[in-house]
């Protein structure tokens, strides 16, 4: 489960493939909800889902685009939470709505904006649960100011990032310019899903973003 859509108001499951379904999960829908994956208006079904979140272009700061063999994330690491991931790529949808990561356990980062460790804001998403249990970030909101996160980049680096500020904020509300606006900085977004789930609607209400700022930079040994 994820954040809101383009401007805050859709729910948390979005463009989850079929093959991404977890088990137990079905392709047919319980009356009166949409079928796993699938947006419903002004939500979505699916408790496993993450959720498009919001395009993160709206106001984002600049950063170097991914090319050919640029240096790009490839893991997540969070040890007071457990976190240790592996990064998919995520894109947006054709509403400009970022699509969720397809693996429950895993994290993603948005490849169409700011690599980790560069000047601006850069996205890391992740799922809070599925149908069969806690995903990759259930305990995101756990997470406390002096908490360090590391990234891994392609070329052996790792991006250390110091976590600021942990905001649980609701997803008609989600403050995109403070989110995505522009920043003179390294810094790092952690998003997912929070807050009590409504089960009418298929998703959670909130959303929790993590802000944490670039602390250093290393090669691995």
């Amino acid at each position: 489960m994820l954040v809101g859509g383009l401007w805050g108001v859709t729910g948390c499951s979005t463009a989850v493939s079929p093959g991404a379904l977890p088990v137990g999960a079905s392709g047919t829908a319980e009356p009166g909800t949409a079928a796993p994956g699938i947006a419903s208006p002004g939500g979505t079904a699916d408790r496993g889902g993450t959720g498009s979140v919001q395009n993160p272009d709206l106001g984002a700061a600049p950063g170097p685009a991914v090319v050919d063999g640029s240096a790009r994330p490839v893991r997540v690491q969070i040890a007071s939470i457990g976190v240790d991931s592996a990064l998919e790529s995520l894109e947006k949808d054709g509403g400009g709505s970022l699509l969720p990561p397809v693996d429950f356990a895993s994290a993603g980062w948005y490849s169409g904006g700011v690599v980790p460790g560069a000047v601006g804001p850069a996205v890391i998403a992740g799922h809070i649960d599925s149908s069969v249990g806690p995903a990759v970030f259930s305990r995101l909101s756990s997470l406390a100011a002096g908490d360090p996160v590391g990234v891994t980049l392609s070329d052996g680096r790792v991006a250390t990032f110091t976590v600021d500020r942990v905001i649980q904020v609701a997803k008609a509300d989600f403050p995109t310019a403070e989110v995505y606006g522009a920043v003179p900085t390294a810094q790092l977004r952690l998003i997912t899903c929070g807050g009590v789930f409504d089960d009418d609607w298929g998703h959670y209400l909130d959303n929790v973003v993590v802000f944490a700022s670039e602390t250093a930079i290393s090669t691995q040994p």
